[in-house]
């Protein structure tokens, strides 16, 4: 039965082939997927290097958010993502001392798959007092070399 074997052996072969070029080639769709998030962006102002700002993003109204509502405020310079947060009705608000990597603009993405609500956004740059010693967190800190 040597003969016997080999074929079992080529089938069982052949048949994992066809199996995973299947699931290489097709991508299968499942149903109730997530719409696409709705998102809108705000500018903050034109920020300089070595300058700090006060960034401050919250909902204008908290009866506008409710149960598992969420939207995620996304700050970013011009070289990018510099922190996100998730605003639920838990907590309505973000505030990030930020010192921006390049000039450029500052701006909060929010983004929610459902209504994003009145947010307001400011930023306002922080001034120390000539001579006072003073050390304030900025972000992006996340890795050693900017912490």
């Amino acid at each position: 039965m040597p003969g016997s074997r080999a074929k079992v052996r080529w089938v069982v072969v052949g048949a994992a082939v066809i199996v995973v070029s299947l699931l290489e080639v097709k991508q299968f769709v499942q149903a109730n997927q997530a719409p696409p998030a709705n998102v809108k962006e705000i500018k903050l102002g034109t920020a300089k290097p070595g300058t700090m700002y006060a960034l401050t993003v919250a909902v204008k109204d908290p009866a506008r958010v409710q149960g598992s509502d969420a939207v995620l405020a996304t700050v970013k310079d011009s070289q990018g993502v510099i922190d996100s947060k998730w605003l639920h009705t838990a907590d309505l608000d973000l505030y990030l001392t930020v010192q921006p990597r390049a000039a450029g603009p500052i701006t909060v993405s929010l983004s929610s798959t459902g209504t994003i609500p009145e947010i307001a956004a400011s930023s306002r740059k922080i001034i120390a007092e000539v001579g006072a010693p003073a050390i304030i967190a900025a972000a992006p800190n996340g890795t050693w070399q900017t912490a």
